[in-house]
């Protein structure tokens, strides 16, 4: 049976959790949208990123292509976020079913820029 509901990840990534075998860790949740949602991450040295995650179930995929995209348009491009890991939780953190991006922390979001601004 299908829906018209955005898939949810089975269980929302939580602060402390851990993604990419151990080498970031949730700090908090900056954003969410019909793709899942975006994570402010940290790694061990302190340095932070953002980590976009949707349902490893999710009926149109695009945290994978993205990372795809971004890894062709790297090369030091102003604007392009640099991809640092990408994968699956569903071995990381027991309950979670979820594909993983983790690339620069870029600054605000489009919401914010749009509040910002007063639409």
């Amino acid at each position: 049976m299908e829906t018209n509901e955005p898939l949810k990840l089975v269980n929302e990534l939580k602060v402390g959790d851990s993604i990419h075998k151990g080498q970031y860790t949730i700090q908090k949740k900056i954003g969410s949208g019909a793709f899942g949602q975006v994570y402010q991450v940290i790694d061990p040295e302190g340095n932070l990123f953002a980590a976009k995650v949707e349902p490893s179930a999710a009926k149109h995929p695009q945290v994978m292509h993205e990372a795809k995209v971004y890894k062709l348009l790297e090369d030091g491009q102003l604007g392009v976020p640099t991809v640092y890991g990408c994968g699956s939780t569903e071995g990381d953190n027991k309950g979670t079913a979820s594909t993983y991006l983790v690339m620069d922390l870029m600054g605000q979001s489009l919401e914010d820029l749009f509040n910002y601004c007063g639409r």
